[in-house]
């Protein structure tokens, strides 16, 4: 049997008047993931009613495969036909990146930074709003970045089998920025 992750009613609130610094540290052979209320889930994930308001400053460090940031930073399916649901959530925190060595792959989105599954699953979002501004890149121009994936819902979503999308009601209203990165391969 497959284990389900749900979160309902949680509202993670701080100090909105400047930008929480978090150093990200870590081995440079393994991923990263960072997430204002859910860093990373390996199961069918429901996430209801929940907020984020806390503006997070990722201070990056390390080198590796991957960086995930978002509200929630990465999920993965690994069985087929299983379903993620955002429902009735708000992002009004401001996120930003900034790294200070290169990265293979980088994705961050005011909510769900990186979605990955090798079998068919269903996403459902509705009633999604993303008012927080997303900015990526690197502490000093030049920062190299293979991979960029940056938005205001979902940063980036791999599949190697069919997906079946349900959006409804979902908006993004934040500002979406990119300074001091050189995109070696693909931006999206």
């Amino acid at each position: 049997s497959t284990s389900q992750c749900s979160i309902i009613d949680c509202d993670n609130i701080g100090d909105t008047s400047g930008l929480t610094i978090v150093n990200v540290t870590g081995k440079e052979s393994y991923q990263l993931y960072a997430g204002g209320i859910v860093g990373y889930a390996n199961a069918p994930l429901t996430m209801e009613n929940c907020s984020n308001s806390m503006p997070y400053l990722y201070d990056a460090e390390v080198s590796n495969n991957g960086c995930y940031y978002g509200i929630i930073a990465g999920v993965t399916h690994c069985s087929a036909n299983l379903t993620t649901t955002i429902k009735s959530c708000r992002n009004s925190g401001d996120i930003a990146i900034k790294a200070k060595k290169s990265i293979n792959r980088l994705a961050v989105s005011g909510f769900v930074g990186y979605l990955d599954s090798s079998n068919a699953i269903t996403i459902t979002a509705q009633d999604i709003t993303n008012s927080g501004d997303i900015t990526s890149g690197g502490e000093d121009a030049g920062f190299n970045c293979d991979i960029l994936y940056i938005a205001g819902i979902l940063g980036k979503m791999d599949s190697n089998t069919a997906t079946s999308y349900n959006f409804k009601d979902v908006v993004n209203l934040g500002d979406i920025s990119v300074i001091n990165t050189i995109v070696t391969y693909d931006i999206e």
